[in-house]
């Protein structure tokens, strides 16, 4: 399962811990979210209670310290989603794996 919302894969991971969890993460500032609550979530701040399988992150924010510090520690990183090839060279590094669209690498 892919959420945005951090409870959700939380309560998969105590309810229904044999399905992968993904968390998302971007910028929800254009959303109707709160300032906090988006800071909360696009700087992953719940991580540590939230335990995903993968994290799956909104390439336009990289680079980004916290990812970098999680894919040294073995967390898998899906970053989304990448439209050329020069975007491809500049978030390879931060990226365990690539969500491509309308670009084939």
């Amino acid at each position: 399962m892919m959420s945005f919302d951090p409870f959700s894969v939380r309560w998969f991971k105590s309810h229904a811990r044999n399905i992968p969890r993904v968390l998302l993460a971007t910028d929800h500032n254009k959303d109707e979210m709160n300032w906090l609550q988006n800071i909360a979530y696009k700087n992953l701040w719940l991580l540590r209670n939230v335990k995903p399988d993968l994290i799956g992150y909104d390439v336009e924010l990289l680079p980004m310290e916290k990812i970098s510090q999680l894919k040294e520690k073995g967390m898998p990183i899906l970053g989304w989603t990448v439209q050329s090839a020069e975007k491809q060279k500049k978030v390879e590094p931060y990226l365990s794996n690539i969500i491509f669209e309308g670009y084939k690498p």
